[in-house]
């Protein structure tokens, strides 16, 4: 009997010790500070003469590379702008978004103007305090209205909107509508326009995709989803977020050496988007996309951008 309670109380010690245990690594847990997806995105610009101008979104999928839109920084009548950089933070003040942090400058890598992507690496010597790993291909979630599917992007559609001041990080939870030509796909709702380059990430973190643009819904187009449900994405008739840009230095502000300017060039960006779907490049199926990641994994990120 003695033995008995010996073992009871060796137990019941035990248990008390896996308790104290177990309050110190929820303890831990909440000291340690929590970095979030949205810590990987981005506020992109075009650096010229010393100005920023804002131009879409763009986020880190290593500790030194960033992804973005090819269109982002085009120029019309072709070519694109040398010179770009990234923030984390802005405010809006009387038309003019002034960058809150340190602007990153950006060494442009690979480039694919078709596919409307392009891949950068940092500058400086720093690295990313989080990154966006990409949902390889044979990882892809089949479409289904149960597929949930998180897009992180900037609200730089309502920049000229005199309610908002600062830029934070907005995130929606949308569907996984349809896979389109192989390299495309399609989720439920719009986004504002300037949110091109935002990333589309599955529930498990990983990167499905880069956000294009938006359209409208047709009812000329009408079709059955996965779920064999009626849904009516059509060909992009009111794409919004892929406008050209050109530069203008009138009325800027300075900040450091690096200024943003909100002038009529920005004023599409002011619109809200009432757009129903929103089109995302697939990141993994894109080969030429992935083989650009590798060669710059590989150590080859000092070498002159190209095009693929």
């Amino acid at each position: 009997e003695a033995k008995k309670m010996e073992l009871a109380s060796k137990v019941a010690d035990s248990e008390v010790r896996k308790m104290e245990l177990t309050v110190q690594l929820e303890t831990l847990k909440l000291k340690r500070p929590s970095i979030g997806k949205g810590d990987a995105v981005f506020i992109f610009y075009i650096a010229h003469e010393g100005f920023l101008e804002v131009s879409g979104t763009a986020f880190a999928i290593s500790q030194t590379l960033i992804f973005t839109a090819y269109h982002n920084f085009s120029i019309d009548g072709g070519g694109h702008h040398p010179n770009c950089a990234i923030s984390s933070k802005a405010t809006n003040t009387s038309g003019v978004l002034t960058p809150l942090d340190d602007c990153i400058s950006l060494t442009l890598l690979r480039f694919d103007k078709r596919d409307d992507w392009a891949l950068f690496c940092r500058c400086d010597t720093g690295v990313f305090s989080t990154f966006l790993p990409i949902c390889q291909k044979e990882e892809l979630p089949k479409p289904s209205s149960d597929v949930i599917i998180h897009q992180y992007y900037f609200s730089l559609g309502l920049i000229l909107n005199s309610t908002i001041k600062d830029l934070c990080i907005w995130s929606d939870s949308t569907s996984l509508l349809q896979y389109d030509d192989g390299k495309f796909a399609i989720l439920k709702r719009g986004k504002t326009s300037g949110s091109s380059g935002s990333p589309a990430v599955t529930n498990d973190g990983k990167v499905l995709g880069m956000h294009l643009d938006s359209f409208t819904e047709s009812p000329e187009c009408i079709f059955s989803n996965a779920d064999g449900n009626p849904d009516s994405p059509p060909p992009p008739l009111a794409k919004m977020g892929v406008s050209k840009r050109r530069l203008s230095e009138e009325g800027a502000a300075e900040r450091s050496s690096y200024v943003m300017e909100s002038t009529s060039v920005l004023s599409s960006l002011s619109d809200l988007s009432h757009a129903s779907y929103s089109r995302i490049l697939v990141l993994a199926a894109v080969p030429q996309l992935m083989e650009a990641i590798q060669w710059a994994r590989a150590g080859h990120s000092g070498c002159v951008s190209g095009a693929l």
